[in-house]
């Protein structure tokens, strides 16, 4: 029976001594890394290599549908193995391949808390270019997305467990796998063909509280029908409790700093429960200040001088206890397989894998104020301002006034008319955002052999993930605004009544003057003081938001392949094929949230599909062997035409040359080209909500401030009312100020970017070129050394500007007149109101550099067992965005900033004092960066530089029984506790918790397990 051709995706020529030796398993090693970048591996070792091991044995390797009998692989390769992913001290496979160079998490449950469609997801991101030019394959198959904004594969449907090995390829391979290949690409490999039963459980948890992390899986295998066939079934339960901030110090609030001189301050909200009205009144713990002198709620409250303005860092709300570092999660799959060969040529086989995962993310309530708008985006309405005096109709043509009776006196000091505010709605409760997913992947194939020589291969596959969301205790600002709006009950009866008459229960003589509000539940509204919102009001305004999405995924595969014709060196062999591939996808969102009525971000209704049919062929052609100075010279080509239904014709191809002189060393190249379409949310979806930091070009902005940014600032009408507005108010507290310096005051730093869709799309193209060594001297067995190079670029990417940077080019315009501009609205304030994120073709994306590898095993002689060390290190030359710009070619630089730092590598030892005993130590080297590459000089401190980070990691293991079928494993990981610089949420690589998304704000936490193999 010939092995399926998927999971043949480069076979590699292993010369292997009879016995399961040391030297068996070395040669194996150090062969396998001419395949690629590493081969990780924790594996036992015993035993010398000899010169005459010349058994033959394959292994697989991500890169190629040929079977080969050469180890010719040309494109760099990582291989965790089944040994290395027990040992990384995780059960959530996400985080075992971001501890590889060059790998990143571009989604994680920890930095999409408040992400609306991708809460709780982890996916992979490689060479730092995006999840969705990262293709992501499951036994070699394309599988569905588990993501309604982009294609994107969640590692959490895919339990540690149940993976024999992962493998990771740089570079294009769209030739080889289609689409979204531009990158690279990860294959999770699951284990096949078990017998027995394995049962683990873990517990893990962190040293400072938080994190814990109960886990149990099983797998049990059966082989039947005297050998021909195979069953196996596995499944995994793991509950993730969160880490909230109030848990860790560096956490316990928020803080902001000014880039200009470095002064911290806490950075508290100005939405507090009690609220805070004309600027000038506020209620904190349910008591009443002003800071009008003379006023008797003018209190003594240690600020100096006493009765100051409202000082934020003072008076503000700590949403913090609230807010979550990790959601909860709660995830569990089961996996089924079963194999059956018909005959000695024909295997067929049928997978089934279903996984849901939960995650519960929770934070501080919500908020909203007087300038918040509702309703759609060309017919937006304002709240409003509280109206002091209520007119209404004692009968036909006979109107009364009456003062407005939740109006607090302190409120009524300062007023003159009606009354602006903002408050934190904390008797709505906090807010909860909870996603369920459901994956379910199902495949069956036959494969087979013709003749001898060649094979033949059929896969069908289908896939569907649903998720639904729910976001609860959100407001809607529709119905804050009616009930703000009240009148009356019996308008023919009623008493006015002054300011002399306040009493919050007067308010039970008012009902919401909209009829309609009040057949649907409308109760009046009363905002002034902590706890003043009745339980029937908190339930009106109270908004609950519903998503669902749902998509599908067929693929339908016919291969063959096998040699062509026998050259001097050897077979010139080939594969070929048909793929069929259609994605569907519906997106339905909340009627009243993309109504633009809820301070939820909206998500809209998106129905979209597309198909494509690929045609492929691959060659692999021996050139020279055995030779003087060319033990063998290997070339490999490979071509595919697919037909989009969306953007028509696309071609892929790639082409690598691999050259061994020696048995010491092997060099390798390859140059390719890769395609990926966009996907159906780049193509269809309308504007869909998105929140991003943005610095306001015209914060700080005088009437009399000089540069092209500020002229631009003060020729718009509403920022120049603000200024006049903040003048008038600086004025009146101190008349000594100079107006002249007072200048235009941003309202937080987060702004509404949505993203938007284009349908005039088409695809981005990668060329990528890699080359590089491997160096396996014979006179030192088992050391190995690597190094790579690769630069790839992706023409016409599939991106949009963020919402920073076009501000910045846009008010940066001398012209003040280009579509970055056209992109930007402001509201009646001034404040900017959205920024629009609309998917283009840009220029280029550029990803640059080299890794290097070293490996070796070896033994001390006066120390018993087995020792084997290896390091990866990644250094990045460069990854740039370049696109262009009203003033010419704008060039964004990546490289060297602390999401990404120039240099990163991962020492790890491993120590196998016996058959029983197995420890690991890891040492994990995160580079410098600098915090913003393109900062403004004159915020000196936006180009903090930070230094490098170290963590440790250590593991051990214990077997015992007459077949080693018990383990006890335990680890401490992060043993220094090591958080990452403080980065406050200014900064670009800041957030709310001071640490950040890169380092491990969670800590030092230990596990511990019990593991039976029957």
């Amino acid at each position: 029976m010939q092995q399926s051709v998927f999971s043949l995706f480069s076979t590699l020529s292993i010369n292997r001594a009879p016995s399961p030796g040391k030297s068996g398993v070395r040669s194996l090693v150090v062969l396998a890394l001419l395949s690629g970048w590493t081969f990780a591996f924790a594996q036992d070792t015993s035993g010398q290599a000899t010169a005459e091991e010349d058994a033959i044995e394959t292994i697989t390797v991500t890169g190629s549908r040929i079977r080969t009998s050469n180890a010719s692989a040309t494109i760099p390769t990582q291989v965790l193995d089944i040994g290395e992913i027990n040992a990384s001290g995780s059960v959530d496979l996400g985080e075992i391949i971001d501890q590889l160079p060059g790998v990143f998490l571009g989604i994680s449950p920890s930095n999409s808390l408040l992400s609306t469609q991708n809460a709780g997801l982890s996916t992979i991101d490689l060479r730092f270019l995006s999840t969705n030019r990262t293709l992501t394959l499951i036994n070699g198959r394309r599988v569905v997305s588990n993501s309604g904004s982009a294609q994107r594969v969640d590692t959490g449907t895919i339990p540690a467990g149940f993976v024999d090995s992962v493998e990771i390829t740089t570079g294009g391979a769209s030739a080889i796998y289609g689409s979204d290949a531009i990158a690279g690409v990860a294959n999770i490999i699951l284990r096949d063909s078990f017998e027995g039963l394995d049962v683990q459980g873990r517990f893990e948890e962190s040293f400072d509280g938080g994190a814990a992390r109960p886990s149990f899986d099983a797998t049990w295998g059966m082989n039947f029908a005297d050998g021909r066939g195979n069953i196996m079934i596995g499944g995994l339960y793991e509950d993730r409790s969160a880490v909230f901030a109030r848990d860790r110090d560096f956490a316990n609030y928020t803080n902001e700093i000014d880039l200009s001189d470095g002064d911290v301050t806490p950075n508290f909200s100005s939405f507090l429960p009690g609220g805070r009205f004309e600027n000038d009144a506020w209620n904190i713990g349910g008591v009443w200040q002003n800071d009008q002198v003379g006023s008797v709620y003018c209190l003594d409250d240690g600020r100096v001088p006493a009765c100051d303005d409202y000082q934020e860092a003072f008076d503000g709300y700590n949403f913090q206890p609230l807010t979550q570092i990790e959601p909860e999660r709660e995830r569990w799959g089961t996996l089924a397989k079963v194999k059956f060969d018909f005959t000695e040529s024909i295997t067929g086989w049928a997978q089934f894998q279903f996984a849901n995962i939960e995650t519960r993310a929770a934070r501080a309530a919500g908020s909203s104020q007087d300038a918040h708008t509702y309703g759609p985006f060309d017919d937006e309405t304002r709240i409003g301002d509280i109206e002091d005096e209520i007119t209404y109709e004692i009968s036909p043509g006979v109107e009364g006034t009456t003062v407005n009776p939740f109006i607090h006196p302190a409120v009524w000091e300062t007023l003159s008319g009606s009354v602006d505010w903002r408050r934190r709605f904390v008797e709505v409760g906090p807010r909860f955002r909870a996603s369920k997913r459901e994956t379910m992947r199902l495949g069956m194939g036959l494969q087979g052999d013709i003749g001898s020589d060649w094979y033949w291969d059929a896969y069908v596959g289908y896939g569907n993930h649903e998720q639904n969301q729910i976001r609860q205790n959100e407001l809607n600002r529709q119905k804050i605004d009616f009930a703000l709006d009240i009148t009356p009950i019996d308008p023919q009866n009623f008493t006015p009544l002054t300011e002399a008459d306040y009493d919050p229960q007067n308010g039970a003589d008012f009902q919401c003057a909209d009829a309609a509000a009040r057949a649907a539940g409308c109760v009046p509204l009363n905002v002034f003081g902590e706890g003043s919102v009745s339980a029937a009001a908190a339930d009106y305004i109270r908004a609950t938001d519903r998503l669902h999405q749902e998509l599908e995924q067929t693929v339908v595969t016919v291969a063959f392949g096998g040699p062509l014709l026998e050259l001097p060196a050897g077979s010139l062999s080939t594969a070929f094929g048909i793929d069929y591939r259609k994605e569907e996808q519906a997106t339905i969102g909340d009627p009243d949230t993309n109504a633009g009525l809820t301070t939820t971000g909206f998500i809209p209704n998106v129905f979209g599909e597309f198909d494509v049919t690929e045609a492929f062929v691959e060659f692999a052609v021996p050139l020279i062997a055995d030779r003087p100075g060319i033990q063998s010279l290997d070339l490999s080509a490979a071509y595919r035409f697919a037909d989009y239904s969306t953007i028509g014709n696309v071609s892929s191809w790639n082409v690598g040359l691999s050259w061994a002189p020696s048995d010491d060393v092997r060099f390798r190249a390859q140059v390719s080209q890769s395609q990926r379409a966009p996907d159906i949310t780049e193509l269809f979806s309308s504007q869909r909500s998105d929140f991003d930091d943005l610095t306001d070009p015209c914060n700080g902005v005088t009437l009399v401030s000089g540069g092209v940014a500020d002229d631009n600032c003060r020729s718009i009408a509403s920022v120049v009312q603000a200024i006049n507005d903040e003048i008038a108010d600086a004025v009146a507290a101190d008349p000594t100020v100079d107006p002249n310096t007072v200048g235009f005051d941003q309202d937080g730093n987060s702004v509404f970017g949505p993203n938007v869709g284009n349908p005039n799309l088409f695809e981005e193209t990668g060329d990528t070129i890699t080359y590089g060594f491997v160096f396996t001297p014979t006179a030192l067995p088992g050391f190995t050394f690597i190094a790579d190079y690769y630069k790839i670029e992706v023409n016409d990417a599939i991106s949009s500007v963020d919402s920073q940077l076009a501000a910045d080019l846009c008010y940066d315009d001398v012209g003040f007149d280009n579509r970055f501009c056209d992109s930007i609205t402001r509201d009646a304030d001034g404040q900017v109101d959205r920024i629009i994120n609309q998917s283009e073709n840009l220029n280029v994306l550029i990803s640059e550099g080299y890794d290097v590898t070293i490996d070796y095993d070896f033994e001390i002689p006066v120390i018993p067992g087995d020792f084997s060390t290896d390091v990866k290190y990644t250094h990045v030359k460069r990854n740039e965005e370049q696109f262009e710009g009203p003033d010419g070619l704008v060039i964004d630089d990546f490289a060297g900033e602390i999401e990404l730092p120039i240099d990163e590598y991962v020492f790890t030892l491993r120590y196998d004092p016996s058959d029983a005993w197995r420890f690991r130590y890891r040492l994990n080297y995160t580079g410098t960066g600098r915090d913003d590459n393109g900062f403004d000089p004159d915020d000196l401190l936006a180009g903090l530089k930070v230094e490098h980070v170290i963590t440790h990691d250590i593991y051990a293991r214990y077997e015992f029984g007459n077949d080693h079928e018990y383990q006890i494993f335990a680890g401490i990981r992060n043993i220094e506790d090591q958080n990452g610089p403080f980065l406050p949420d200014d900064y670009l690589n800041g957030n709310d918790w001071n640490v950040g998304d890169s380092y491990d704000a969670v800590g030092r936490r230990f596990y511990v397990g019990l593991n039976f193999n029957w």
